[in-house]
């Protein structure tokens, strides 16, 4: 047994703690079993996500489906040069690390991605949810979510209204994301990317 699962979890620090495999920081949890590695980047957006799922960040069979049919390359600019801001740094749509969208804006990691389609999924898939995404960014969570959640009305054979009966609704309100949306709650999920 190394000395760092010999301490208690109130001695150790968080850096030990990640260290370990526990946690991801002092407040939010690993999805169990994930493994918090860098090697889940790909070559594609399937090797990616199953990459992903091998390590642990995807468990649902909804939530790999949904980042399956979203490809991250639809989302991150052509790779630039490193420009020297580092030489480890990996860019790239099929990098498990944030990257540069433009207008001084990131998408967040792909395992980011992963655990807030696994956090939220039991929400989503219920049926008549309503959630709200603060901070949607490139938009590409906001696709998962809506593709897991037509996924999951098709599944119960439901007519899905809006959008032509393809999918469900998406609105797209511009503004202050401390404002919330007052007079439209309330939300099933809030999601705050």
């Amino acid at each position: 047994m190394s000395k760092v699962m010999e301490k208690q979890d109130s001695e150790m620090t968080s850096s030990e703690i990640s260290k370990r495999g526990d946690t991801v920081g002092p407040e939010t949890e690993q999805p169990k079993g994930a493994t918090w590695t860098a090697g889940c980047s790909g070559c594609s957006n399937r090797e990616l996500v199953e990459n992903l799922r091998a390590a642990g960040f995807i468990t649902r069979q909804d939530v790999y489906d949904a980042m399956l049919a979203t490809d991250r390359a639809n989302y991150v600019p052509t790779p630039c040069a490193n420009k020297g801001k580092s030489d480890t740094y990996i860019w790239g749509p099929y990098a498990d690390a944030p990257q540069s969208i433009g207008s001084k804006v990131t998408i967040s990691a792909p395992h980011i991605h992963a655990m807030t389609l696994e956090a939220l999924a039991e929400v989503i898939t219920s049926g008549g949810t309503r959630v709200l995404d603060v901070g949607c960014g490139s938009g590409i969570v906001v696709g998962r979510l809506a593709d897991m959640s037509r996924r999951n009305l098709l599944a119960d054979g439901l007519f899905l209204q809006g959008s032509g009966g393809t999918g469900p609704r998406i609105e797209v309100f511009q503004g202050d994301g401390w404002q919330g949306l007052p007079g439209l709650g309330p939300f099933d999920a809030i999601n705050v990317g």
